[in-house]
């Protein structure tokens, strides 16, 4: 990253993954973060909560926060440098709208732009599937490891790039 990219991250919950990225841009980057803020999907998931993190962590002159699904992204084709969402997917019902979801991601992604998943529930290499029928390159999926464990080891979790 050289810090002028605009990034979008997708389920961005309370921010970490939002946060991560924001600060490594410059004033001319900026990081957009969507989320429909259920409590369902990840406790005390409120945008106040999200504003509040990205205030502490001095990155809120450079994102913003949008209440928006998935499935219907708001946004132009081809307007993000990266697209990014950390266990945000598999929140998804049904699986159609799920592919829904991921056909919208590659929509808003620049040519030569990055997608990064991180997600679990054992639907990556559907993903992975769809991204290369998307037209997408580069496409890989490794395990996230010990660290990746979602509940235990019963439950791993795995990190998909690719590239438009």
């Amino acid at each position: 990253m050289n810090g002028d990219e605009k990034v979008l991250d997708l389920g961005c919950g309370h921010g970490a993954v939002l946060i991560a990225f924001a600060k490594r841009l410059t004033a001319r980057g900026h990081a957009d973060g969507i989320d429909l803020w259920r409590s369902r999907d990840q406790s005390n998931n409120t945008e106040t909560n999200t504003q509040k993190n990205l205030q502490t962590n001095h990155v809120q002159d450079r994102t913003s926060l949008i209440t928006a699904n998935m499935v219907s992204l708001p946004f132009e084709n081809n307007t993000y440098d990266y697209v990014v969402s950390s266990f945000a997917f598999h929140n998804i019902k049904p699986t159609s709208d799920r592919k829904i979801a991921l056909v919208e991601a590659c929509r808003v992604l620049k040519p030569c732009g990055t997608l990064m998943i991180v997600d679990t529930e054992h639907k990556g290499s559907q993903y992975v599937q769809l991204l290369k029928q998307q037209g997408l390159s580069n496409v890989s999926i490794k395990q996230a490891g010990f660290n990746g464990w979602w509940s235990g080891p019963w439950m791993n979790s795995y990190i998909i790039t690719a590239k438009k």
